[in-house]
């Protein structure tokens, strides 16, 4: 036997979602769910692959258009964030005092960075500044390039101030961030002395490809770089 799924909306303004396998197209039916008609105002059939939790910040309506509640969602996203960095400090925290241990250690500002990052980090005016609700409901924050590690420093590029071109993270049904941006210092010999993360972004759950200009002429060696993602969730 099929289930319906149906979201009511009552005259009150709340809502339900109802999973039965009556038809409710047929206004009789709704009594036998212990609907009352007369505080019921429409009820929208949806696909039973809906995300229940988008109820509590978009409504449906009639005419199959939909509402979104922006603020009421970035309000939600940014305490969700707060909620899942106070796991990250503490993670932050233990690790730091770890990379002490070692003296000179790159690990230990690479975390100082990290941690100035995420003190710093409200998204309030990023996600404002994207206009589609559905990418708000699945941004991600976190998933950070904090470091790129030169594991061959190359040979031969051309640029004196060389771009360095990062692929933007992925986006999927559950995943939408923002894309990192970067530095890079050549030597005399076009061999890449420093490259230094300027924006760590979001939402990596694969790992970045980075290529950096200056490196296209047959003589010349790029780079092999190595990114590093943290703050994983």
């Amino acid at each position: 036997m099929n289930t319906n799924h149906y979201i009511i909306y009552f005259v009150n303004g709340t809502h339900k979602h109802v999973e039965t396998s009556l038809d409710l197209n047929d206004l009789d039916n709704l009594s036998k769910i212990n609907i009352d008609y007369h505080n019921f105002d429409y009820l929208i059939k949806v696909d039973k692959k809906f995300n229940k939790n988008l109820l509590n910040f978009k409504k449906f309506l009639p005419d199959g258009n939909e509402v979104w509640k922006k603020e009421k969602l970035i309000n939600f996203k940014i305490q969700n964030f707060l909620e899942k960095r106070r796991v990250l400090f503490e993670k932050l925290d233990t690790q730091f005092l770890i990379s002490l241990e070692t003296p000179n250690n790159i690990q230990t500002e690479i975390i100082k960075k990290n941690k100035l990052f995420l003190r710093e980090l409200s998204c309030r005016s990023e996600l404002h500044n994207i206009h589609d609700c559905e990418k708000i409901f699945k941004f991600n924050a976190f998933y950070n390039l904090t470091h790129i590690e030169i594991l061959d420093a190359g040979c031969g590029c051309s640029d004196r101030v060389p771009t360095v071109f990062i692929s933007d993270p992925p986006e999927t049904k559950n995943n939408f961030g923002i894309k990192a941006t970067a530095t890079a210092i050549v030597g005399s010999k076009g061999e890449l002395l420093k490259i230094t993360v300027q924006r760590l972004g979001s939402g990596y759950i694969s790992l970045p490809e980075i290529k950096i200009s200056g490196y296209e002429s047959e003589n010349a060696k790029h780079p092999i770089l190595k990114p590093i993602v943290e703050n994983i969730i």
